[in-house]
């Protein structure tokens, strides 16, 4: 009887012990998983904001042709420049696909050095046409491992969403502080290649249209070469499929005169700001 009672014990000590271990066990997985899920999100945020550590206090920075969303538009980081000797720099973003709204946009930039001292850099935003905007900085600091811009709008709390990351292992070119009439100009040159660009995608539109019409013609041929040894009933499902390719010829041509419309709206849209060029240096 007493060997019963020190079982029936025993078997309730094993019982707790073994539910102790699976709570213990439990609670490790979970905090497993949030380890996992805290240092995902870490290198994440780092990612998307152009900082990450490579090895020791390296840091990758944002590379010119990079996009960058302030106030939930898309912007193209299309230069940036680091003056070493004479502790300036020069970044550049633009909209490529400017509209009214640029003009009334102020962009406040602020800068955040990493590893430096005496920190009394100037910074000056010179505006160009519509969403371009040319940032000039002045009197870094003589050493910086790295430092970080963060652009949003004034007027705009919720406008950030990027930064522009330089580091100490950026080329040291050449710096000369632009004037507002040549960032003028830069921006008009920006807006006309990206015009330039948006003809010739719309150019191989064209010739892809045109293409499958000049197929599609070959089928349409095909298919009344047929007809001559078809019975009544196959003549009619043919002529069926013959309509059905003629339809498709039919938006194939709108597609391309729409196309081609397009193409002379902006030919035109590209002579008025070459216009604005011409004006612009002759004044």
């Amino acid at each position: 009887m007493e060997s019963g009672r020190n079982q029936n014990w025993l078997d309730r000590l094993r019982d707790r012990w073994e539910a102790m271990e699976t709570k213990r066990r439990r609670h490790q997985s979970i905090w497993y998983i949030v380890y996992f899920v805290v240092v995902v999100l870490t290198y994440t945020t780092m990612i998307s904001y152009g900082v990450f550590v490579e090895s020791g206090s390296d840091i990758r920075s944002t590379k010119v042709g990079s996009k960058v969303i302030i106030g939930g538009v898309q912007y193209e980081f299309i230069e940036k420049k680091v003056d070493k000797e004479k502790r300036t720099a020069v970044f550049t973003l633009a909209n490529p696909e400017p509209s009214l709204n640029d003009l009334s946009k102020e962009l406040v930039p602020t800068v955040e050095f990493f590893n430096a001292e005496n920190v009394k850099v100037k910074m000056e935003v010179i505006t160009g046409d519509k969403g371009y905007y040319t940032l000039y900085m002045s009197s870094l600091p003589e050493k910086w491992e790295a430092f970080r811009v963060s652009l949003q709008f004034a007027k705009e709390e919720k406008s950030g969403g990027q930064v522009i990351v330089a580091s100490k292992k950026e080329q040291n070119v050449k710096v000369v502080k632009p004037s507002k009439q040549l960032v003028l100009l830069n921006s008009f040159e920006y807006q006309i290649s990206k015009k330039k660009k948006l003809i010739q995608a719309n150019n191989k539109e064209v010739r892809k249209n045109e293409q499958s019409i000049e197929v599609n013609n070959k089928n349409i041929q095909q298919y009344e070469d047929e007809k001559e040894f078809q019975t009544e009933e196959e003549v009619v499902q043919t002529n069926i499929a013959i309509e059905q390719v003629k339809a498709a010829n039919i938006t194939n041509e709108g597609n391309i005169q729409r196309i081609k419309s397009e193409n002379q709206e902006i030919e035109k849209q590209i002579s008025k700001i070459q216009e604005r060029i011409e004006k612009e240096t002759t004044e």
